[in-house]
């Protein structure tokens, strides 16, 4: 029988690749244009979308808890505008889930209550992974939400399961 610090750390990885799976579906539907399309001059496009969520999930996961070099330009997520072809993006974003997906599974579950400090704000490394999940899935939201106004499809897309 799993503990809950164990089922915390699954259903954490769990998330993060069902919610990647629905940025790649989303991604895949829209045409090179549409990836970086902006609704206004204060909006994100999806490109900018996956790009912010690399550079969070690096920081949060892969520094912060997995000891990696800080390599985040934060500005950088959000003033882009081209330059990586959707498939680059993705291929991006996934091996960086993917990274921080496997750092987790080795995690031991005691770490969980270490005081982590990504962005120089302190916090037990169980809230970061938390605020790392919430926030992919928030974005993950913007994503398909963009997805479904470029392409005005019903996506259909999976809903998540702890089985």
């Amino acid at each position: 029988m799993a503990t809950v610090e164990q089922a915390f750390l699954v259903f954490s990885t769990s998330k993060l690749r069902m919610l990647m799976g629905q940025i790649e579906t989303c991604v895949g539907k829209l045409e090179e244009s549409q990836i970086w399309g902006r609704t206004g001059d204060n909006a994100n496009s999806a490109g900018n979308l996956c790009l912010h969520l690399e550079g969070n999930v690096r920081q949060f996961i892969i520094h912060s808890i997995g000891g990696q070099p800080d390599v985040r330009v934060r500005d950088a997520e959000f003033g882009a505008r081209g330059g990586l072809t959707k498939q680059e993006l993705l291929a991006k974003l996934s091996a960086c889930v993917e990274e921080a997906c496997t750092a987790l599974e080795k995690l031991a579950p005691e770490r969980l209550l270490e005081t982590v400090a990504p962005m120089g704000r302190a916090m037990l490394t169980l809230d970061a992974i938390y605020q790392v999940v919430q926030h992919f899935a928030l974005h993950t939201g913007q994503v398909i939400f963009l997805t479904k106004a470029f392409t005005g499809e019903d996506l259909n897309l999976p809903r998540f399961s702890t089985k």
